[in-house]
């Protein structure tokens, strides 16, 4: 009866053990969960993540941290999961310079993790990343590449010439000295602009001249209108970043030289033809200024000389200007402008090649050469 009784104590224990040893056996199969489950889990997939940023060479400025994006990964299993991400200088990943084993998973569909330390710039960088739930893991995803760059920075020319308003020729050079260039800007030209005004709300040229390899850069203008003063600045243009504008300088294209003034009639007509507007009574001396405006334009239709200022308009008009005590004069203290000495009473005739100072004090500009006829009491 008592081996009886060992023998089934024997054999229970025998069985208690084996019974021990399954069930921890099953704990572990059963509860994919525990941090102590051995190898991967049958049936488990991980999909395998994907770079999103930066890829495909893309240049990636040293001026903020560098930030990795990756498209998430997907699970059919039950254990959470995290990324594997790795940094290289080289494809093959045998010279790394970053890793993180334990990327947690961002929210929504993408990861980023943002790298921190020193890199050099102006290189290449690939990195790539896998998921992993610790006991199975996905294979890791193509290999991105980027270049890490200094920024681009165009800095603005310094104009040199012409500039204060200096007078130059109806074709001028402008010249500055070149800025300087950071990064990888490609190839820089600089843009030049010239204008009527100071705000550059009328410009009249526009061109580029690229940057030359030496400290100054130039171009050359078309023909300008003459006698005007005209505002100018230049900026860099690469093929990603334009460079601020320069400073605004100016310069004056010299008047043309004005025709010479036809000769005083040496004997004018004590009768002129009357014209409409001109039959004003009284001495024309004593006439007023609006008086001898619209005598002025009278003559302008009546003569047929056209509605531009011109030579062969105003000589035309001179007998009957002449004729009534008046002439015209252009160069008159520097500016080519035509203009009409209008008689003063007790003055002497203003028809001499140096009227005397009293003609003075009733002149009227009439406009620009080749521009339409004005009357301007001065």
């Amino acid at each position: 009866m008592n081996r009886i009784v060992i023998s089934v104590t024997r054999f229970v224990g025998i069985g208690l053990v084996a019974l021990g040893i399954s069930a921890c056996e099953a704990d572990k199969s059963r509860n994919p969960l525990s941090p102590q489950v051995a190898g991967p889990i049958a049936g488990v997939n991980l999909s395998v993540p994907e770079p999103a940023s930066p890829i495909n060479g893309t240049e990636v400025t040293n001026s903020e941290p560098l930030r990795l994006t990756f498209n998430n990964s997907s699970s059919n299993g039950e254990r959470p999961f995290w990324y594997v991400v790795e940094l290289a200088v080289d494809p093959a990943f045998n010279d790394k310079v970053f890793g993180n084993g334990r990327v947690p998973q961002g929210s929504g569909s993408q990861t980023s993790i943002v790298v921190d330390g020193t890199l050099s710039s102006e290189r290449t960088y690939y990195w790539r990343v896998k998921a992993d739930d610790g006991a199975n893991e996905s294979a890791y995803s193509t290999v991105a590449r980027f270049d890490l760059v200094v920024p681009v920075v165009i800095e603005a020319p310094t104009p040199m010439s012409p500039i204060g308003g200096e007078l130059t020729s109806g074709r001028p050079t402008l010249t500055v000295s070149n800025g300087g260039v950071q990064g990888r800007a490609g190839t820089v030209d600089y843009w030049f602009e010239v204008a009527l005004d100071q705000a550059f709300g009328r410009i009249i040229v526009q061109q580029s001249a690229p940057r030359s390899g030496g400290s100054t850069t130039s171009t050359q203008l078309p023909d300008l209108p003459a006698g005007t003063l005209f505002y100018w600045r230049a900026a860099g243009l690469g093929p990603k970043v334009q460079g601020p504008w320069s400073q605004t300088q100016t310069f004056r294209t010299p008047a043309n030289a004005p025709p010479p003034p036809p000769a005083p009639s040496p004997n004018p007509s004590p009768n002129p033809s009357p014209a409409p507007g001109c039959s004003a009574p009284g001495n024309p001396a004593n006439w007023t200024t609006n008086q001898w405006r619209e005598c002025f334009f009278s003559l302008i239709a009546t003569r047929g000389v056209g509605s531009q200022v011109t030579y062969n308009a105003l000589a035309a008009l001179r007998p009957d200007l002449n004729a009534r005590g008046a002439d015209w004069q252009n160069g008159w203290r520097g500016d080519y402008r035509p203009r009409i000495f209008l008689p003063v009473p007790g003055c002497p005739s203003a028809m001499t090649p140096d009227p005397p100072a009293c003609a003075y004090d009733r002149t009227v500009d009439i406009g620009d050469w080749n521009g339409g006829w004005q009357w301007l009491p001065r």
